[in-house]
């Protein structure tokens, strides 16, 4: 622990805390701790929502920037998520928080653009396969997020 003492130290940041992704493109968080990924309509912040009451919107949905999409609480218990993904179809930039750690720093932003990834290599030519990049992981302690993005590869 800083300042002495045993036991381990938790970072509860997205790391990164800023990410760009292409129109269509999924993005997948996981974690083994307890938290949360939540995006809220603009305007709102996580003060307005019940940290442990706001239900999730569903795995694996297209975000609508008007509606709250949240991951529901990671790791409480038998059946609850480790993981969450949306597919982002529209360009733009969205903040999302850890609802239970918003207050400590937690937040994220997600840039939708139609400019060329950087950071995206291409599949073999004819692959058609579904490509995906583990972006970020952090862990120190009991807190791991993965960032993952999936593309549709063109069979070209």
């Amino acid at each position: 622990m800083p300042g002495g003492g045993s036991g381990y130290l938790e970072l509860l940041e997205f790391i990164p805390a800023e990410l760009s992704v292409a129109p269509g493109d999924t993005v997948s968080w996981s974690a083994n701790a307890v938290h949360t990924v939540t995006f809220l309509p603009e305007g709102e912040g996580p003060d307005s929502y019940d940290r442990f009451a706001t239900p999730p919107s569903g795995d694996g949905t297209q975000y609508d920037p008007s509606m709250v999409a949240n991951s529901g609480v990671f790791n409480v218990g038998p059946g609850s998520p480790a993981t969450f993904s949306l597919t982002f179809p529209d360009e733009g930039t969205y903040a999302f928080y850890c609802l239970l750690h918003a207050n400590l720093g937690q937040l994220g932003e997600l840039k939708v653009s139609d400019l060329p990834p950087t950071d995206v290599p291409s599949a073999p030519a004819g692959s058609g396969a579904q490509l995906g990049i583990l972006l970020a992981a952090a862990a120190l302690g009991g807190a791991t997020w993965l960032w993952h993005r999936r593309r549709a590869m063109p069979d070209a």
